[in-house]
């Protein structure tokens, strides 16, 4: 909308230009007002508030950084690994996995790319959920 605005200014003469540049300015400054309802934000001035050492994240709480630690993606697998605040970032640490090929699904599978494929799961996704498995015969 503001590029659109913009972008029109400049093909017309400059009474229409500095119409349009006001009226980007107003769109601009009643967004800022409209959109920060965040507590931890000065609307007016788009900047944190005095005290506040961020504004949202995993490892954002009441504006203040999670102590280093603090479990902000908790593991989600076996394959997977539990991700934890560093306490300098509001954004929890990228998510990451366990070793390619560790043992996971109690044995029946093994770790691959976080994730656990096994030869029960691999046939449910080609055949559907009601796949069984036929009893092995000596």
């Amino acid at each position: 909308f503001h590029l659109f605005l913009l972008q029109q200014s400049h093909e017309r003469d400059n009474t229409v230009k500095q119409k349009a540049d006001w009226i980007v300015i107003f769109c601009t400054a009643l967004t800022i007002l409209q959109e920060c309802k965040n507590p931890c934000c000065n609307a007016t001035t788009c900047k944190l508030k005095a005290g506040a050492a961020c504004a949202e994240g995993e490892c954002c709480h009441k504006c203040q950084l999670k102590q280093t630690g603090s479990v902000c993606r908790p593991k989600a697998g076996d394959c997977d690994l539990t991700e934890y605040c560093t306490g300098f970032s509001a954004s929890c640490p990228a998510d990451s996995y366990t070793q390619n090929g560790g043992p996971c699904n109690r044995g029946k599978g093994y770790c691959y790319n976080g994730q656990c494929p096994s030869r029960q799961e691999h046939c449910k996704r080609l055949w559907g959920p009601g796949i069984k498995k036929i009893p092995e015969t000596v």
